[in-house]
């Protein structure tokens, strides 16, 4: 009997993959991964952020930058703006980078970026760099 049931299989795959191979059509199939921290979209906000560089003769200037992508976190008992940088935007969350590129790190303005274990401000009015909590 187990003869009988070898060939019945055989005859069962030849069939399937005669079915199979006479409707080929072109499939394509891209995988993507992405790594870095989860923030819901909600969270990330544009604000214009400061920053204190040395121009060629060696003074100390203000340079606004306008518009920087980020988020506020806690740090101690006040908000802070830190810059991300995101590639993909998933679920309505956006990805962000914790390990940055040379290129993102002199793109850089906040000082740092988002890092693992930040607590991340989801939602709030009137929030700025510094705010007291």
């Amino acid at each position: 009997r187990s003869t009988g049931t070898a060939k019945r299989a055989r005859s069962l795959f030849i069939y399937v993959h005669l079915r199979i191979t006479a409707r080929m059509e072109t499939l394509r199939i891209n995988i993507s991964s992405y790594s870095g921290v989860l923030v819901p979209e909600s969270a990330v906000h544009f604000a214009d952020v400061v920053a204190h560089e040395t121009d060629e003769d060696g003074n100390e200037v203000d340079v606004t930058y306008e518009n920087i992508r980020g988020v506020y976190v806690k740090s101690g008992s006040r908000l802070r703006f830190v810059q991300i940088f995101s590639d993909a935007t998933i679920n309505g969350y956006a990805i962000c980078k914790v390990s940055l590129s040379t290129e993102e790190r002199e793109q850089l303005v906040t000082g740092d970026t988002i890092q693992l274990y930040d607590e991340v401000v989801v939602e709030g009015t009137d929030l700025y760099d510094g705010k007291m909590l």
